[in-house]
């Protein structure tokens, strides 16, 4: 990892920490799990990435289910398949195997109901 990256992982966990304060996360997802999720983040995707949890996990009452993760770049650049495959691959080495799902933001994509439900629902994380 490069000193870049790890100044903005640090900076980003700062971030986080202040906000969690103030934040109530309703989601069933350790700290542990949104501080890999965000930093790999950042390093895969860099300092522009949005990333929010959709569906079963954002909900405290429910059991079980896989890891869904929506990524968007502020900048609405376009975001690379190799990116999301080592973002998922890091992912699993840093928080074991589970079931992820990573769904990229895509322009063609924002009219579709799946893309508009994920908008609806989802939890941003950074």
């Amino acid at each position: 990892m490069t000193g870049e990256c790890q100044s903005l992982i640090s900076r980003l966990i700062i971030t986080y920490m202040m906000a969690k304060k103030y934040l109530l996360l309703n989601m069933r997802l350790t700290e542990f799990e949104i501080e890999c999720i965000t930093n790999l983040a950042v390093c895969h995707f860099g300092t522009d990435v949005q990333v929010f949890l959709f569906g079963s996990r954002t909900k405290d009452q429910k059991r079980g289910g896989d890891i869904d993760l929506f990524i968007s770049d502020l900048n609405d650049k376009p975001l690379k398949i190799r990116s999301k495959i080592n973002f998922i691959s890091d992912l699993i080495i840093k928080i074991g195997d589970q079931k992820i799902d990573v769904v990229l933001d895509s322009p063609c994509k924002k009219n579709s109901v799946f893309f508009k439900t994920i908008y609806r629902t989802r939890i941003q994380l950074c």
